[in-house]
């Protein structure tokens, strides 16, 4: 195909303008762009309003240069901007980049920016990037949400991630990330199977994660088979994940790594408050042996004041064999100047 995206759906909504889009497609067959194979952009501004909504069922996006399925959402200046995807039944084998990718960046005090994606029976192996990729960003005052729903994937053998989670909050942002996997083969990653994590920096920035993974594979990574990562910078961020039945063996580093990083305080009219990061995970029931370093591998690096609440809890699984420890806990504490 000669075009940049060969199946492509975009809107705008500005100047306090409102707009609605809907689609639903059933057996689609999307050949190869110079970019991406499918395309769903949504854009507000100056306190526009928009809400897209797409249903698609057997859909087959292989070999995309970039992305099988691109997804993203932009509001600023008051805006508002939702966009939601819904796909049965995905091929989006072999993409340069990602299976799907999604990216949502929301800006500016009054701006709201929500993104939902829902996949079931996908096969995304083999992705140069990652098999699945979840981005979602807010700053300056805004207010953000994006779930991820993916049910019943074959993320494998992808060349950095099978499943990449990340969201970010700064100078006063709020964001809400959920992520739910059930069923998914992320095995022989380039990096880590499953990684999550969260970021917030600055001015009471507010990061908030969680959601559930059932049933998940993430052996013979890399690094790590599943990670979980939150971050709080003179902000503050929570991350609660609940794991059952994970297999995380053979991997490079370790089946299940855990990491927290907080610092400093954000400064109030009349007190500072100190950073802090809530993080809550669980494991129960599987086999996390064999890894290279650690079954699990805790780190905490507390600095400049700040606070961690932390909680990890294992039930019937497995930590025998790896090349180090079976459970590993190591935490940094550096009190302020």
């Amino acid at each position: 195909a000669s075009t940049d995206t060969p199946f492509s759906i975009s809107a705008k909504a500005d100047h306090n303008a409102t707009l609605q889009q809907s689609l639903t497609a059933d057996h689609l067959s999307v050949g190869v762009g110079a970019s991406n194979n499918l395309g769903f952009y949504a854009s507000a501004h100056n306190g526009g309003a928009l809400s897209q909504t797409f249903a698609l069922s057997h859909v087959t996006a292989d070999n995309a240069p970039a992305d099988g399925v691109y997804m993203y959402v932009s509001s600023d200046s008051g805006a508002t901007a939702i966009q939601k995807v819904s796909i049965n039944s995905l091929s989006a084998k072999h993409s340069g980049l990602d299976g799907v990718g999604e990216i949502l960046d929301v800006g500016g005090a009054g701006s709201v920016g929500a993104q939902y994606l829902t996949l079931i029976d996908a096969a995304l192996e083999h992705s140069g990037r990652n098999g699945v990729y979840a981005s979602a960003i807010s700053h300056d005052q805004a207010v953000a949400r994006q779930d991820v729903y993916v049910s019943g994937a074959n993320v494998s053998h992808a060349g950095t991630d099978g499943i990449e989670v990340y969201s970010a909050a700064f100078d006063g942002a709020s964001m809400q990330q959920n992520a739910y996997l059930y069923n998914i083969n992320a095995s022989d990653a380039g990096n880590d199977g499953i990684a999550i994590f969260n970021y917030a920096r600055g001015e009471f920035a507010f990061a908030a994660q969680g959601g559930a993974l059932y049933n998940i594979d993430v052996s013979y990574a890399a690094r790590n088979g599943l990670a979980f990562g939150s971050v709080a910078k003179a902000a503050d961020t929570e991350q609660q994940f609940y794991a059952y039945y994970v297999t995380a063996t053979h991997d490079g580093e370790n089946g299940v790594s855990i990491a927290s990083y907080a610092d400093g305080a954000a400064t109030g009219v009349y007190q500072s408050y100190p950073a802090h990061v809530e993080q809550d995970i669980g494991v129960i029931y599987g086999d996390i042996s064999h890894n290279g370093n650690d079954g699990v591998h805790i780190t905490n690096n507390i600095s400049g004041g700040a606070a961690l609440d932390q909680s990890v809890f294992l039930y019937g699984v497995h930590v025998d064999s790896n090349g180090r420890y079976g459970v590993s806990e190591l935490s940094s504490l550096q009190q302020a100047s």
